[in-house]
């Protein structure tokens, strides 16, 4: 839509006006409504912890691909970041904002956000940090300290409690908009081997899975937590096992949740089978044996579920369609220009991007779940849902055997500038010591990040399981692999 030549008022109108003309078009074409009880993807998730208790029962997995720090294909490990927004349902505009949005009918839609980039923040990152722009008071709270939000009282306080609550104030500030960093995983489950057998296919591993049937409805609603959180992955499945027993898809995991903090644990399938079977899973002598083989070629040619198609960043076409009321209250509000750069972003979008969201429900106020999109009373699932999985293209076994671990010969960062580093254009710091380093050094390097700093894979050499060893140059703070011989920053020699 055109904008140029308007007065703001005349926008406002204009966006409002077009708004409400797309949701009587979708209305009219049925789109977005219902129940949409699942994504296509087939999933399964961890066993909760029974009420009164202090463990879930263990699940046995394997995992298969690649680890989401040398993601290369779309069916390794990947880190997405996802929230469950509970939006207002049929607000096409700020006209239409309810006098009590605590009490408004409200659909979830998952939203999956593109990674944060503080240097050139996304639409969706900026119009959150506006709204949740808040500031430390060390004298606040009889002068202990206190955080402020600068736009939590007053004309404001809507559009604040939409973002900061969903328009549901509680007690304690924690927006439900803030995604939360998630990892995708194929895996294999030894409670789901005939499945896999059956529909030649791996699972999403999920941390939770919650089922409830909407007053007066006849109709299960399943909603899925996907993929599992960073203490789950990072610190409990990678560092409590991958750095000790090697590359994950040579063995199986057991992998369970806990009561209380770290709130998981991960072992190596071979650890104390005792005190698993107290956790309510037996491992007999054959599944000890079968998780410790490698993987046979019948499950070496299973499908695995492409990441990258089934969960893209959300559309900005949806964003609109969902929450462009939101965007047109923080104009009004906050004097900025928000959805005037959606519509632009969402028109500019292709048209082969779908509109409708496959992970929406059909939540209302009237439901424990209309806030939140979760119903507590929930229990965890026995079987796996059933749906064809989005698939990669088929090679064969002994191909995706190798093909599924790194290549010690390729370079990690191929996409890194190092000559913006060298001359310090990239983002002001000049790398000295990036002369020096090698093709197979470059190759250690996966990204720069915010600080400057770099990030390395994981283990080294690639496919090996064995974990890459850094040290600290104790003259800046910049860390380096230990086969570096100078320092990537500085330039200065480790050899002298």
């Amino acid at each position: 839509m055109a904008y140029k030549g308007l007065s703001r008022e005349e926008k406002m109108q204009a966006a409002q006006a077009a708004q409400r003309q797309r949701k009587e078009e979708d209305a009219a074409k049925n789109m977005g409504s219902g129940a949409i009880l699942d994504d296509g993807v087939p999933k399964v998730a961890l066993h909760d912890v029974p009420k009164g208790g202090t463990s879930g029962k263990p699940s046995l997995i394997r995992i298969m691909g690649r680890y989401a720090a040398g993601r290369r294909d779309p069916t390794d490990a990947k880190e997405i970041f996802v929230s469950d927004i509970a939006y207002l349902d049929k607000v096409p505009d700020v006209d239409s904002w309810p006098a009590d949005p605590s009490t408004a009918r409200r659909r979830t839609m998952r939203c999956i956000w593109p990674a944060r980039d503080d240097d050139r923040p996304s639409l969706l990152w900026r119009l959150h940090d506006k709204v949740m722009d808040s500031s430390w008071d060390r004298n606040a709270n009889s002068g202990q300290g206190s955080r402020i939000y600068h736009h939590a009282e007053g004309d404001t306080k809507v559009l604040f409690d939409e973002i900061a609550f969903c328009g549901k104030p509680g007690a304690k500030i924690k927006s439900p908009w803030f995604p939360k960093r998630t990892y995708l995983l194929n895996v294999i489950d030894r409670a789901q081997e005939e499945w896999h057998r059956e529909n030649k296919s791996t699972l999403l591993l999920c941390s939770k899975r919650n089922a409830w049937t909407p007053k007066g409805k006849s109709e299960e609603i399943v909603r899925w937590s996907i993929g599992l959180g960073t203490t789950a992955y990072n610190n409990q499945i990678y560092d409590e096992v991958v750095d000790t027993y090697g590359f994950w898809d040579e063995y199986d995991i057991l992998l369970w949740k806990l009561s209380e903090q770290p709130y998981y644990k991960a072992k190596h399938f071979s650890v104390e089978p005792e005190k698993t079977a107290k956790l309510g899973l037996t491992l007999t002598p054959a599944m000890i044996k079968r998780a410790g083989e490698p993987l046979t070629d019948e499950e070496m040619s299973y499908d695995l579920i492409d990441f990258d198609r089934s969960y893209p960043v959300t559309s900005y076409r949806q964003i609109r369609a969902k929450l462009g009321y939101v965007f047109m209250k923080c104009d009004e509000l906050l004097h900025t220009h928000f959805y005037e750069e959606l519509e632009s972003l969402a028109e500019s979008e292709s048209d082969e991007l779908i509109d409708e969201d496959p992970s929406e429900d059909d939540s209302t106020s009237a439901s424990p779940a209309a806030s939140t999109g979760w119903e507590p009373k929930a229990a965890s699932p026995s079987k796996p849902e059933k749906p064809a999985p989005v698939a990669a293209k088929e090679e064969p076994a002994e191909e995706r055997r190798s093909s599924r671990r790194a290549d010690p010969d390729s370079e990690a960062s191929s996409s890194i500038p190092w000559d913006k580093l060298e001359d310090g254009s990239f983002n002001g710091k000049t790398y000295l010591g990036v002369q020096f380093m090698t093709p197979e050094h470059r190759s250690m390097v996966l990204s720069v990040k915010e600080d400057g700093s770099f990030e390395y894979v994981k283990e080294w050499p690639l496919g090996s399981g064995k974990k890459l060893k850094t040290l600290k140059n104790t003259e800046n703070g910049f860390y380096s692999p230990e086969n570096f011989t100078h320092c990537p920053l500085s330039g200065a020699s480790f050899l002298d």
